[in-house]
């Protein structure tokens, strides 16, 4: 296995860029209807038409991928426990101004990258999204490698009597402020109006991923969708959008690939835990320190005494701005955090030895 590794440029052929205006001119729209641009409803028709008028005609594929070919990207091959074949692994590494800097894993993806981990040096993990569970099992399974780590997408059980009675008490009298009520009412709608994507991909991906992987204007609508819904109103650019859909579609592994990745974490035990899901034990105490980043928008949003169960936090924040895609919608406030959480007058983090 040649496990060296390797520069690495996006050079999407000239014939997918084709495919894919060919398949814009010939897209199908649903019918009008009263409702067809209401928010309510989904993803809105005028809009999505309009996205679709403007991938075909004006967007430049080229420009986005220089721009992207401007980040210093590789790839490697590596081995990983419980996979028969090998894996090609495809990271963004930036290095260091400063002489012996403690790495930080800036992570999303899949919990593959977690078992990627038991073969690098000591470090500093930072999540959000499906990064949440990637550095809460690096941590978990791995914690001689970790020695701390910042999330800004909490998820977590209440506090329980056993476990926690002091963060349990205020749970069960309710004391909580006016910006965590808050989160409790968009954590309540994100699980009645905003999750319907989850119980679809985790159950039955196939049947999605027919339509992602064949057709461009359901992939915008899909993914459109979350980023209008999961942000703090940020002003997305068409170029944005669209770069954001394309790095789908024209990915290796299909458009598709992306959403096997909740059925494999809901069906799929680990030996970390119990339980039908691989997600279950990464929502327990954990004694690497841990830093957390709230944000207004996101998803799911939760009490403090909730993220406090996950291990010993140094380091907490409640931002009065920003969604879900934190670190895209508001990267000057993660950066900021993390100087905070790791810099000089922060957690003492540092290398033995």
């Amino acid at each position: 296995m040649d496990t060296r590794i390797k520069p690495y440029q996006i050079a999407i052929p000239d014939s997918a860029i084709e495919r894919l205006k060919t398949k814009l001119s010939l897209a199908t729209f649903p019918g009008e209807t009263t409702f067809s641009n209401d928010w309510k409803y989904g993803a809105p028709l005028d809009e999505i038409k309009r996205l679709a008028k403007v991938w075909l005609e004006k967007y430049d594929w080229r420009r986005a991928e220089a721009e992207l070919n401007r980040l210093p990207q590789f790839t490697t091959t590596l081995s990983v426990e419980g996979h028969e074949e090998a894996l090609r692994i495809h990271f963004i590494h930036q290095k260091s101004e400063r002489p012996n800097s403690i790495p930080l894993l800036f992570c999303h993806g899949s919990d593959l990258e977690a078992r990627l981990w038991d073969t690098a040096v000591c470090g500093v993990t930072q999540g959000g999204d499906w990064g949440f569970f990637v550095t809460r099992a690096m941590g978990i399974l791995y914690p001689s490698h970790v020695l701390a780590s910042h999330i800004n997408f909490i998820l977590a059980l209440a506090p329980s009597a056993l476990y926690s009675p002091l963060l349990c008490l205020r749970y069960l009298i309710g004391r909580y402020t006016p910006a965590e009520k808050a989160g409790l009412r968009r954590t309540r709608w994100f699980y009645t109006e905003g999750s319907g994507y989850n119980h679809m991909q985790r159950s039955k991906p196939h049947t999605l991923g027919f339509a992602l992987a064949d057709s461009p204007v359901a992939l915008l609508a899909w993914i459109y969708e979350k980023l209008r819904e999961w942000t703090d109103e940020y002003s997305w650019t068409d170029e944005e959008i669209l770069t954001w859909i394309s790095m789908y579609l024209f990915s290796e592994a299909g458009a598709d690939a992306s959403i096997r990745l909740y059925y494999e974490a809901f069906h799929q035990a680990t030996g970390a835990g119990e339980g039908d899901s691989a997600l279950n034990p990464l929502l327990k105490w954990s004694g690497i320190p841990l830093g957390l980043s709230y944000f207004p928008k996101d998803v799911i949003v939760l009490p403090s005494s909730w993220g406090r169960t996950l291990g010993p936090v140094v380091f907490e924040t409640r931002h009065e701005e920003g969604g879900h895609f934190a670190a895209y919608e508001k990267p000057e406030l993660v950066v900021r955090d993390l100087r905070k959480m790791f810099g000089k007058g922060g957690i003492d983090v540092r290398l033995d030895g």
